[in-house]
């Protein structure tokens, strides 16, 4: 990307254009206060570095810069070729989910050296439970390659006012801010190393920690699509949510899902207060789980199967039960061997995203479908994912 580029030639137009109407939008209808501006002065490169919890983050992080920002996102969006003009745009550079993407880092390299700003989600997902994915250990030495202004951005309460789970917005504190910004001169001769570090400490945020409130009469609504291993009988395919509570259909454990962002139960045998003692509960579910040969790990019925390569538009491939065994995964009568999955993830509420190959595959579920189980178990069975170390968020 070089300096006649045409994003860089429409970069006054959208930030006149669609900032305002960006900024209406977050506070009228998410409810989301953006505060601060940063101003780059002419000539100064800035990266824009953010924790991730709501999908309209980059729309909201773009209102604080007065400069066009390009932004890393995965290449699953990039599927609809007219989807993926506007995106490009916008600033977009596809990046494979879950990866060290050496072509995303060229771009970064590129876009910076060519006189562009980024913006970027330093852990490369939005957040689940609460905590933090790891942050590469190498972004400390792209940074410095860069030599560019650090602007460190925090997004509170976004988790608490449309987790990753839900799918209606809770009422409560939602904000943006600019946590800490670092000139090139103040980590030129800062060991890389250290640099990470201060990335890795100023993004990390955990709305349950605040002790904000966050009210709905239906703040448990789709947990099952973060959850599936009961703690108390071990059921995996019993967990129902109601209102402001998750239940196990089997046994009978009934858990709240808090104002506060917390879990409480009247069940003594329940023994979490956090979302992510019970995520970490069930990756140790699934670390110790032993497959049987030929019997079904996991079952879904009435998903859908899609071809979802960058630029070349949707396909619809197969629809039925999805069955995920020792040695296959299969959505109808489609059929795939578990040891060629390179990359899994789950996107946007009810999808699994799926690298096989050179091809991207999306897997839509019903409402209550839960892609987490099939990306953990798929970092457990015997994957390229798993055996290459290709995935650093959802190991087990």
């Amino acid at each position: 990307m070089g300096k006649t580029s045409k994003v860089f030639i429409k970069e006054k137009l959208w930030i006149s254009v669609l900032k305002p109407i960006v900024r209406v939008f977050a506070r009228v209808f998410l409810g989301c206060r953006i505060k601060g501006r940063y101003m780059a002065k002419e000539g100064e490169n800035v990266v824009f570095l953010s924790n991730h919890q709501t999908d309209f983050d980059p729309a909201f992080i773009r209102m604080v810069s007065n400069r066009f920002l390009y932004t890393i996102a995965t290449d699953n969006i990039f599927a609809n070729p007219r989807t993926a003009k506007w995106l490009e745009r916008l600033g977009g550079v596809p990046k494979k989910k879950g990866l060290v993407d050496l072509r995303s880092i060229f771009s970064m390299i590129s876009v910076v050296s060519s006189g562009g700003s980024l913006l970027l989600f330093a852990e490369g997902n939005r957040s689940y439970a609460e905590f933090q994915f790891p942050i590469d250990e190498s972004i400390g030495k792209i940074l410095k390659k860069m030599k560019c202004t650090i602007v460190l951005f925090n997004i509170h309460g976004g988790f608490g006012s449309m987790p990753r789970f839900g799918h209606k917005r809770r009422k409560g504190p939602f904000y943006g801010e600019i946590k800490r910004v670092l000139k090139y001169g103040e980590y030129e001769n800062m060991p890389p190393e250290e640099l990470s570090k201060i990335v890795v400490e100023e993004l990390r945020v955990v709305d349950a920690e605040s002790g904000f409130v966050y009210k709905s009469k239906r703040r448990a609504e789709y947990l099952e699509r973060m959850y599936f291993v009961c703690p108390k009988c071990g059921d995996i395919h019993s967990l129902r949510s109601v209102g402001n509570y998750l239940s196990c259909l089997n046994c009978g454990l009934k858990v709240e899902y808090t104002e506060k962002l917390t879990l409480k139960s009247d069940d003594p045998s329940f023994g979490f207060s956090k979302l992510n003692d019970w995520y970490e509960y069930q990756k140790r579910w699934v670390r110790d789980y032993e497959a049987e040969k030929g019997k079904a790990i996991f079952e879904d019925e009435g998903v859908t199967l899609f071809l979802a390569n960058p630029y070349k538009g949707k396909k619809k491939l197969s629809q039925g039960k999805l069955a995920l065994t020792e040695g296959r995964l299969s959505v109808g009568d489609t059929t795939f061997e578990v040891r060629d999955v390179m990359i899994a993830s789950p996107v946007s509420g009810r999808n699994l995203c799926l690298t096989i190959g050179t091809d991207n595959y999306v897997i839509r579920g019903q409402d209550r479908f839960n892609a987490l189980k099939y990306v953990l178990m798929f970092n457990r069975l015997e994957t390229r994912m798993k055996n290459e170390g290709l995935d650093r968020y959802f190991r087990v």
